[in-house]
């Protein structure tokens, strides 16, 4: 049928071109940078130090797998991200000599969210539905 319309539009003058299905990409890669904000707090037995809350440069990057099934309308990922926090507090010191001590914080970690997510059609945004584990 589709080869009759076509030779039927180049006799009209109209010729017609065929487009071609998008190729199948199952897997995603994507960076993701952002700023977390962040605090802490640390409690001893004489003192509790609260450390001020701070903007800190966070770098991710998105892995993601379109699993071959129920249309690949699901997908395994894994977003590790890199953050961290450093801060510092002037503490008074305890005791009969009044002295001032400074703090310092430098926290480092590596988050890594697995899991499953559903994709919508591209009408829609993507979601991704509480299925995953934060190691």
């Amino acid at each position: 049928m589709v080869a009759y319309f076509n030779k039927y539009n180049s006799c009209k003058g109209n010729p017609t071109t065929e487009k071609k299905a998008a190729s199948y990409q199952p897997f995603h890669i994507q960076v993701k940078p952002g700023i977390d904000y962040s605090s802490l707090s640390v409690a001893s037995v004489n003192r509790i130090i609260n450390f001020s809350a701070k903007a800190n440069p966070r770098l991710g990057l998105s892995l993601e797998f379109v699993l071959p099934f129920h249309k690949n309308k699901w997908a395994a990922f894994v977003e590790p991200a890199y953050s961290k926090y450093n801060a510092y507090e002037l503490v008074e010191g305890i005791g009969v000599v009044a002295t001032t001590d400074t703090v310092t914080v430098r926290l480092r970690g590596i988050e890594l969210p697995i899991g499953l997510k559903h994709i919508l059609p591209k009408k829609r945004a993507q979601t991704k539905p509480p299925y995953g584990l934060c190691i």
